[in-house]
């Protein structure tokens, strides 16, 4: 699956917090680079966390990609 470099970057940053939730103030920073408020990275994140479960054929309740409602998301990916 092609991932535009964001939505990548996105992935990669929860992968490497993998069952854990990473706040979306931490987000907007690891992955666009910069501080913004609370509200713009909830914005920003909703988007990109749509379109990212879209291009990875999930579907919007969470399947491996939660929302953490009023905090972040998280990357939980079954046992093997």
């Amino acid at each position: 699956v092609y991932l535009p470099p964001v939505q990548y970057q996105l992935l990669y940053v929860l992968a490497q917090h993998e069952g854990k939730v990473v706040g979306y103030q931490q987000l907007l920073r690891e992955v666009w680079g910069y501080d913004g408020s609370q509200s713009e990275a909830q914005d920003l994140l909703k988007a990109h966390v749509r379109l990212l479960r879209q291009k990875l054929g999930l579907n919007a309740q969470g399947d491996y990609i939660q929302s953490v409602r009023g905090h972040g998301y998280m990357l939980d990916l079954p046992e093997v």
